[in-house]
C-alpha cells in the first residue's frame, strides 16, 4: 500500500524539481502553483507528517538494540535520546551533513 502513494509522489517531485530547481521541495511547488496561503498549509502538514514519521525510528532502533543486547532500564532511553540528538545534529549541519549521515546509516543497514 505505501508504494501506491510513495512512488507517484517521488516521481512528481522529481519532475517538478527538474522543471523548477528551487529549495523548499513540495511546499515550494505548492506555493508557486496555489499561492502563499496554500503553500503554508502544505508546509505545516508536511512538517507534521515528518515529525510523526521520524518519531517511529527511535522506537524501532531501541527494539532492535534490545534484541541484540539485553540491558538495564535506562539504556533504551539513552539510545533513543542519542538517536534523536544525532539526527538533529545532522540536520542542523545542512543538506550536505544530512546526506553524509544518510549514506553512513544506509551503508550500516545494508552491511552484511
Amino acid at each position: 500500500m505505501p508504494l501506491l502513494f510513495c512512488v507517484p509522489v517521488a516521481l512528481i517531485t522529481a519532475e517538478l524539481a527538474g522543471m523548477h530547481p528551487v529549495s523548499g521541495g513540495q511546499a515550494a511547488f505548492v506555493e508557486r502553483a496555489f499561492g502563499a496561503g496554500v503553500g503554508l498549509q502544505n508546509a505545516c502538514w508536511v512538517l507534521l507528517v515528518v515529525l510523526a514519521d521520524a518519531s517511529i525510528y527511535p522506537q524501532l532502533g531501541e527494539a532492535y538494540a534490545r534484541e541484540l543486547v539485553p540491558s538495564n532500564r535506562w539504556a533504551p532511553v539513552a539510545l533513543k535520546v542519542a538517536m534523536v540528538l544525532a539526527t538533529a545534529a545532522a540536520h542542523a549541519g545542512g543538506a550536505s551533513a544530512t546526506e553524509r549521515a544518510s549514506a553512513v546509516v544506509g551503508a550500516s543497514v545494508l552491511w552484511p
